[in-house]
């Protein structure tokens, strides 16, 4: 699993590993086991949050697709 959550560190993590100016770090692939295990995401339906043609707009439906 790829992560970007490195990037509000990114001058630090190139500090730790010796990596120059010159190269960006575009992800990470984290490695061990988490102190906190994650659970599951839930996500509500997709018409209870997008709209069509503006945030004002009216609910996306299933058949807007």
């Amino acid at each position: 699993m790829l992560t970007t959550f490195l990037v509000a560190q990114e001058p630090q993590a190139k500090a730790l590993f010796g990596i120059p100016e010159s190269h960006a770090l575009a992800a990470m692939v984290p490695i061990g086991k988490p102190v906190r295990q994650l659970t599951r995401l839930s996500r509500k339906p997709v018409g209870d949050f997008a709209t069509v043609d503006g945030f004002g707009g009216a609910p996306l439906a299933a058949s807007d697709g």
